[in-house]
């Protein structure tokens, strides 16, 4: 996303026509355009691609990392090349549950490991990833699983219920990947089985990518990378669309 600085010396005012409630556009001094394309060639303007390039040029260096105990522990890191290596048989394991380029995957949990090499491998294969969130209750998870089309959500036990409250509203759900491992029952997964959706975890999403690779398909330049719906709206209306090269 375009980089901005603080300082009114930096506002577009003599561009912009003031929108009642809204703030003043900003642009970093120097640029007088957006660029079209990643620095380092045309080549890199796209997120995988810009990760690969990156895995490439700083294999060793810390890439992720988190506390284990979760929250409480020293951080335990992996570098570029293992990120690397995690994310693609993540991407080739959403292609083995039925995904294609060009669909969208929900990804309704915390920050973890997992939503992050989610997110990548998503990349990998030039899908769009879709945020969810329950700020605004259960029917804005509805209306996001709706208006996105999606087919599969990846999603941490503890947000099983706002699925499981949603499920005869959004047909187009067709799996469900968990993060933690399945366990022998949940009511909530057992009421979304019975509503005909899948249930996978995610380690058994990258032992199928494992078992069936599938080489990255590079996103376009112009290819959305995330549809963000924002909670700061009274309106369902409000969402954000970065494209690859602004991500």
């Amino acid at each position: 996303i375009m980089p901005s600085l603080v300082g009114s010396e930096m506002c577009i005012r003599d561009r912009y026509s003031p929108i009642a409630g809204e703030g003043l556009p900003r642009r970093r001094i120097g640029w007088d355009s957006v660029p079209a394309e990643c620095k380092m060639g045309a080549e890199y303007s796209n997120v995988w691609s810009l990760f690969e390039y990156a895995a490439k040029r700083y294999p060793e260096h810390d890439c992720m990392g988190k506390r284990v105990p979760l929250g409480k522990g020293p951080f335990q890191w992996i570098n570029y090349t293992e990120a690397y290596e995690r994310a693609k048989p993540a991407g080739a394991g959403l292609r083995a549950l039925g995904l294609k380029p060009g669909d969208c995957i929900g990804v309704y949990a915390p920050n973890s490991e997992e939503w992050a090499l989610s997110g990548l491998g998503a990349y990998s294969q030039s899908m769009t990833v879709v945020p969810l969130y329950d700020t605004l209750g259960d029917d804005a998870v509805r209306y996001e699983i709706e208006h996105a089309e999606l087919k599969l959500v990846i999603c941490a036990e503890k947000n099983l219920h706002a699925l499981a409250a949603v499920k005869d509203k959004v047909p187009t759900l067709k799996t469900i990947v968990q993060v933690e491992p399945l366990g022998e029952s949940d009511p909530y997964a057992d009421e979304l089985k019975a509503a005909g959706i899948t249930f996978f975890d995610y380690d058994s999403m990258i032992a199928k990518g494992k078992a069936e690779p599938v080489a990255p398909t590079v996103p376009e330049p112009d290819s959305i990378a995330v549809i963000m719906y924002t909670s700061g709206t009274v309106s369902y209306t409000h969402l954000t669309l970065p494209t690859t090269p602004y991500v």
